[in-house]
């Protein structure tokens, strides 16, 4: 066995080696949570010789060509990592002797859910949401669980909310929800707890759905496809499938021959227009489709995402 000499001396070397990589990304990575849990993987890559899904790794690579090797076993990071100990062992017996159990219960949130962000981000990426938010909370022992109360779904992990939305639309209201909090764990931000409740970016769990939603939008708003010639629906889809987000068109028959043509994103009504009679025929009906998507087209690319939320659903403004 290593004595404890030997297993102190290898722990400071990886906490200088998150102190080194963390230094090089500070100006490309702003949040301080995902930046400390991409130097976890980088340490752990580095002086352990652990294996993550290859995406991770490849951007693990990137990250750390600016790292500089000389300076991990350099003095500077040297006394930053005493510096470090020393500051997380008086921090520690002040905890002790001052934190209520509120506070205790906050700190212990804090690290559950910062420790579900980094096994998320270790997640194979090609997975569904279902399955890396199963397979990290596997890996953590804890449990996640998806719940109605009056109408509204609500998603806890560790009996910490992280989602509430009611769902009008969607039929799939389990893969809308777990989709939302995973990509509200990897690209929402900073994470912080109030009492048993996940923030956001400060954003409390009724806003997780639609932030997230907002978004995917913005990243689909960016599309060259978009802005590439005339937009059809079979371009539409693409966009939309290229960031996770579903489309579909759904008619409804109105009065006489009158049809409704609703452009959807399951819950995210985009578009909606009435065809008259003589407007029902399938080829006049594909071209007013066409249409439709390439109107949307416009909006998503010339103006900021905005979406309305009510009793009918989500509404793109």
């Amino acid at each position: 066995r290593m004595s404890e000499e030997v297993q102190k001396g290898e722990a400071d070397r990886v906490a200088r080696k998150r102190f080194a990589f963390q230094r090089a990304n500070k100006e490309v990575m702003k949040d301080p949570d995902q930046l400390a849990a991409y130097a976890a993987v980088y340490a752990n890559m580095s002086t352990l010789g652990c294996v993550y899904p290859p995406e991770v790794m490849r951007r693990i690579e990137m990250m750390s060509a600016d790292v500089e090797e000389s300076a991990v076993d350099g003095p500077e990071l040297r006394s930053l990592v005493l510096a470090s100990r020393g500051r997380a062992h008086a921090a520690k017996q002040k905890q002790e002797n001052e934190d209520t159990n509120e506070q205790r219960q906050n700190n212990n949130g804090r690290h559950i859910l910062s420790e579900m962000r980094e096994n998320l981000l270790m997640s194979h990426r090609e997975a569904s949401g279902l399955e890396m938010i199963d397979w990290a909370s596997k890996r953590l022992q804890l449990q996640w669980n998806m719940a109605d109360h009056e109408g509204e779904t609500r998603v806890y992990i560790a009996r910490i909310l992280v989602l509430n939305h009611r769902f009008v639309h969607s039929k799939n209201v389990k893969e809308m929800a777990v989709n939302a909090v995973v990509d509200a764990f990897l690209e929402g931000g900073t994470v912080t707890i109030d009492g048993s409740v996940a923030l956001f970016k400060g954003r409390r769990p009724q806003f997780t759905f639609i932030d997230s939603v907002t978004r995917n939008l913005n990243k689909a708003a960016k599309n060259a496809k978009l802005t590439a010639g005339k937009v059809t629906k079979t371009i539409m889809e693409s966009v939309f499938d290229d960031v996770n987000l579903p489309f579909e068109i759904i008619t409804k028959h109105l009065q006489g021959w009158e049809q409704q043509v609703e452009v959807r994103s399951a819950e995210l009504l985009l578009a909606q227009k009435t065809l008259k009679k003589g407007e029902c025929v399938k080829a006049k009906m594909d071209a007013a489709i066409d249409e439709m998507c390439e109107e949307l087209s416009g909006r998503l690319t010339s103006s900021p995402i905005r979406l309305d939320n009510s009793h009918t659903g989500l509404k793109l403004l």
